[in-house]
This record gives C-alpha cells, structure tokens and sequence, in this order.
C-alpha cells in the first residue's frame, strides 16, 4: 500500500456535461491511477434548482465539493464547448487560491463526442442561461441565445442561435424553436395533447424563424408556426399558424397576416 496515488476532483456543469462524460472521464482517471471524487447526484439533478428542500442541499453539495478540492492534488474541469457555469467558476476559484492544479477538458482535445461535442451547447458565443432553469443535457441551445430564470427546457430540445427565452417558459420534450425567436414570459409549448405520458406518442411544437410569443401564450401539441408569425399575449393556440400571421385570443384567432406594425388591440 505504499504506491503514491494521486487525487483528482472533477468540476464542472451536470446540466451541460452528459452523465456518459463523466463515468468517462473518471474511468479513464481511475486507469491513470487517480482517486476521483465527484458530484454524484444524478438522481436529483433536476430539483437542484426548482425545490426549496433539494435548493438547500445544493448549497451544501456545492461547500462539500471545495472540501473535495482541499483533499485532492489536482482539478480537472468538465467545459464541454467551453461552457463555465457561476458554480464551477467559483470552484476554479477556489483551487487555485489553494494552489491546486487546474486542467480544462477543453485544451486537452482528449474528450469529442458526435460532430466533435460532448452537452447542450452548440458551439461558438455561448448561450446564457440564467438560474434556476433546467435545460435537459440532451437539449441543444444555439449561439447568443438567452434563456431566462426559472425556465424548463426539455430532452431533445431544440432551440436555435439568437433567441430570447423569457422567465417561467417550458419547452416540452422534442420541442423545435427556430433562430431569432422572441417568447415572453409563462409561456409553455406543449408535446402530449392528451397527458398520458407515453413518450411513444409525444407531439413536439414547431416554431420557425424569427417568431415572436406573448407571455402567457399556450401552444398545444403538434401545432406548427410558421416563420415572422406573431402570437399574442395569452393566446391558446390550438392550430397551425401561416407565415407572418398575427393570431391572439382563446383559441387563437388569425388577426391579419403580413407586417406586425400597426397590430391592434382586439378590443374594437
């Protein structure tokens, strides 16, 4: 028992990072002849940051993790397209006041998953996401994208570069969001019209370029829009809507189809 081991902490996002990237990186660790300590939470990933209970034990997980840091001899840090979150910053941080190596995945070139990407980022000008929002790691979110607080992104989503995703807005499994697309707040697109569950009969929304959602608008599932539409604020939309049509009101009506200037109010 007198081999020398080496101890290394492994830090960054379980939201941007997929769970088959770390088992990966700490096998191939393990292999090296490190001890690797991690987060281990999967179970609970999602509460993280929508339960009271489980917000207070990530603040708890998040002092218990720097310990880990203190006990190891190195850092080795999870970007996977380069995304640092507030939480990991904090981390690298906190090693390297404590003189702690640290080594970004990133400048290895060791770690490509399918078209040379590991997570949710789609490369380039990173997204922001604002906390607390869960964006499944299976989620692909574009470049210069920004998504509010409180936000649920979920599996197989969609969303492409340039948007602006409002606070309290869900993208239900398998949803598609083009680029440029505004949505505002309490908004939900939603995939299972008859709630059953059954992932096998799922119906994603389709929402094209440069569209534009009210807050507190509703799309059922299996409804398409069309790019430059303009869906108002607390519309349920129960239909697909045109190119460049203005809709609004419960089920949502067509207004008018061409130039969103000179919308009016619907109460004439």
């Amino acid at each position: 028992m007198s081999r020398p081991f080496k101890v290394v902490t492994l830090c960054g996002s379980l939201n941007h990072n997929p769970k088959e990237l770390w088992d990966r990186v700490a096998m191939d660790f393990s292999l090296d002849g490190y001890i690797v300590l991690k987060v281990d939470v999967w179970g609970i990933r999602d509460k993280l940051h929508s339960e009271p209970v489980f917000i207070e034990k990530k603040e708890m997980l998040d002092e218990l993790h720097k310990y880990k840091i203190l006990m190891s001899s190195e850092v080795f840090v999870l970007d996977s397209d380069g995304y640092i979150g507030p939480s990991t910053r904090s981390e690298i941080v906190f090693a390297e006041n404590h003189n702690k190596k640290v080594t970004y995945m990133s400048k290895t070139g060791r770690y490509t998953g399918e078209n040379g990407q590991y997570g949710q980022i789609t490369g380039g000008d990173e997204p922001v996401i604002y906390q607390p929002s869960r964006v499944d790691s299976t989620a692909k979110i574009g470049k210069r994208t920004l998504i509010g607080a409180f936000c649920d992104i979920g599996r197989n989503v969609v969303v492409g570069e340039d948007c602006n995703i409002q606070c309290h807005v869900t993208v239900s499994d398998g949803c598609v969001v083009g680029d440029r697309v505004r949505i505002g707040p309490n908004v939900s697109l939603l995939n299972d019209k008859y709630m059953e569950g059954d992932r096998e009969k799922l119906l994603p929304v389709r929402v094209g370029d440069g569209v534009r959602i009210g807050g507190g608008a509703v799309v059922l599932p299996d409804v398409g829009i069309a790019d430059g539409a303009f869906i108002g604020a607390g519309a349920v939309v129960t239909k697909d809507v045109g190119k460049d049509m203005i809709v609004y009101g419960e089920s949502a009506k067509t207004m008018k189809i061409g130039s969103r200037s000179g919308l009016v109010t619907g109460n004439e």
